[in-house]
């Protein structure tokens, strides 16, 4: 009777435990999920018709259900009929609350607007809009995202800064999936993570993922709140003095070394150089101003956070009625604040947003230029890739580097891995 007793007892624990292979239990004594989820990135959303060209062998879907096998040289054109999404492929028209569409080749990629996507794409109607959303595993949209936000050229030889910042990169990705946006979860631009899909795949930067798979920061147990940019130019920002929001423990500007890390940045140092009139019309442009009839008298730091970047910048003008005359002398001053100053004053050419608000001035008045003198590459909170480059030259393991830009966090898996 014992011996029944005994190997019941041994069955039992095998029903309960051996069937769960794929899940496991760890330090925390919390069943982690048993694998991610899948990521949507919004690709494209657009009032008007939406027309597709057909590059390779595509399985058409309405809805889950296989429609049709579409062949190259085909055009998809999806318009709205109302809340309904109208499908017209030569003289064939289908109607579906939406339709997804995949690759026919399991090893081959979808083109959309000149990028090569895996898994599928989803067309449907949302807010007025036709929505195209690439549906994929949060894994494989990391192999197109690291290697086009962080150099991996080379990247042997700081491949745990690799390896950090693909943890930063799924943390911040974690974090953005939970918000439940009801159409997608990421853009695939500098508005979230730049996403250079499938062609920007690397074999360095898809080790250092698949080494890392699941791990994200935590804090007190629960998925951290992360950002990261290119340079920090010496001192990282504090997340509420850029974003606004809570003023978390282990997002506050830390010294990036000394002497910095991130010196190797080719950002580290920087200058641009404005005329007068470009810092009256970006201003105007901006809707600082009423016109752009002002002549500047000058431009000055009123303060500085303590990383020394600025926190209020500050302009002082004085009217003109037609380029000739001053108004009976009459002024206007303007001041900016925090990280709005990049996107007001942009670059001189205005093709990009300044590069840091970390910054020092020169108005040469004579002249009718302002000339800035700056440090960094974007708005410095978290992690900073070209520290995080310099401090894996210099020995630091990836644990080390994160440690360092998020004080108080712990690495932690978010999910199971097989």
């Amino acid at each position: 009777m014992r011996y029944l007793r005994t190997v019941f007892i041994l069955l039992l624990s095998f029903i309960l435990f051996g069937c769960s292979s794929s899940r496991k239990f760890y330090e925390e004594n919390t069943l982690l999920l048993s694998k991610p989820a899948n990521i949507r990135l919004l690709l494209v959303e657009q009032s008007s018709d939406l027309t597709f060209p057909v590059d390779n062998s595509i399985l058409l879907y309405d809805r889950d259900k296989i429609i049709a096998i579409v062949e190259p040289g085909n055009y998809l054109h999806f318009r709205k009929d109302g809340s309904t999404v109208a499908l017209s492929i030569k003289d064939k028209t289908f109607y579906a609350e939406f339709f997804q569409i995949k690759s026919k080749d399991e090893n081959s990629f979808i083109n959309f607007n000149g990028k090569n996507f895996k898994g599928k794409i989803k067309f449907f109607i949302a807010g007025g809009y036709i929505r195209a959303v690439n549906i994929l595993p949060l894994e494989e949209y990391l192999k197109g995202v690291v290697p086009a936000e962080i150099p991996v050229k080379n990247g042997n030889s700081f491949y745990q800064a690799i390896k950090a910042f693909a943890i930063c990169a799924r943390s911040y990705t974690i974090m953005k999936m939970q918000l439940s946006n009801p159409v997608y979860d990421v853009y695939t631009d500098v508005r979230d993570q730049v996403y250079g899909g499938a062609d920007y795949e690397n074999p360095i930067s898809n080790r250092a993922i698949e080494e890392t798979k699941g791990l994200i920061l935590k804090y007190d147990g629960k998925p951290a709140t992360v950002f990261y940019s290119s340079t920090c130019g010496g001192h990282t920002e504090n997340s509420s003095n850029v974003f606004n929001g809570d003023d978390l423990p282990y997002m506050q500007g830390v010294v990036d070394g000394d002497p910095s890390f991130c010196t190797i940045s080719p950002k580290y140092n920087w200058q641009e150089t404005f005329n007068e009139s470009t810092i009256i019309n970006r201003l105007f442009s901006s809707g600082y101003l009423s016109d752009t009839n002002f002549v500047l008298d000058s431009i000055y730091v009123l303060d500085r956070f303590d990383s020394g970047r600025v926190d209020h910048l500050v302009f002082t003008m004085h009217q003109l009625t037609d380029g000739s005359g001053i108004i009976g002398g009459s002024g206007s001053t303007v001041m900016l604040t925090g990280n709005n100053i990049r996107y007001v004053l942009k670059t001189p050419d205005g093709q990009k947003i300044l590069e840091s608000t970390l910054f020092n001035i020169n108005f040469e008045k004579n002249k009718h230029e302002v000339i800035l003198n700056g440090k960094g590459y974007g708005h410095g909170v978290g992690l900073c890739e070209w520290g995080a480059i310099g401090m894996a030259k210099q020995g630091y393991d990836y644990k080390k580097i994160l440690y360092h830009y998020f004080p108080g966090t712990s690495i932690s898996r978010y999910y199971d891995v097989y």
